[in-house]
């Protein structure tokens, strides 16, 4: 049998380019090789993945750049979540949650600030809270801290946990040109 694409791999990353592929190209033959008995049983699995969803917005250890590309790719998994109707009505796929970065100590605060700067263009939702609002939303952040002490945080409502095993499921119940899914391929010595 012969097929425009082979996709190897069934978790998130698999299904996601498959939906991505049914969806938006004029591919008619389309096969899934996954290995193991299910889809998203490894990576995607959530005991084995931190199951957020990363923006870029409060990850300090990405550059700009790399945010922006993070962000296309969240941005894309953020409306298939919110408006797909393969998932309305199964909240077991995501919730969504606040999600904050805290700067502790001068340097961190002024770094932060900075970053604020230039990533608050590109995440229009972040806000930049100080000790007051924080202190509202995380009171025990303040608990036994020298009332001195710079704190500042970054926050957004834009936090999302999801279940990417089930996440690849709907994806792959949204597909109608699929021909081909293998699964158990994986055979142990």
């Amino acid at each position: 049998m012969k097929h425009d694409v082979i996709i190897i791999g069934g978790g998130v990353s698999g299904t996601a380019l498959l939906y991505t592929l049914c969806k938006y190209t004029n591919l008619k033959s389309i096969g899934l090789i996954e290995k193991y008995s299910d889809f998203g049983l490894v990576n995607s699995s959530p005991r084995m993945n931190s199951q957020t969803l990363h923006f870029g917005d409060i990850e300090t250890n990405y550059t700009f750049e790399k945010a922006k590309k993070v962000k296309r790719s969240a941005d894309m998994v953020m409306h298939y979540l919110e408006n797909e109707k393969a998932i309305k009505g199964d909240e077991s796929i995501f919730i969504k949650v606040p999600k904050m970065v805290l700067a502790v100590g001068k340097d961190q605060v002024k770094t932060l600030r900075e970053r604020y700067s230039s990533f608050g263009q590109l995440f229009p939702r972040l806000k930049m809270i100080g000790k007051e609002e924080i202190a509202k939303i995380e009171p025990r952040i303040l608990e036994g801290r020298d009332p001195d002490q710079e704190l500042l945080a970054l926050l957004t409502e834009d936090g999302y946990t999801v279940d990417f095993r089930r996440l690849s499921i709907s994806l792959l119940k949204m597909q109608k040109n699929l021909i081909l899914i293998l699964l158990s391929t994986f055979q142990q010595k």
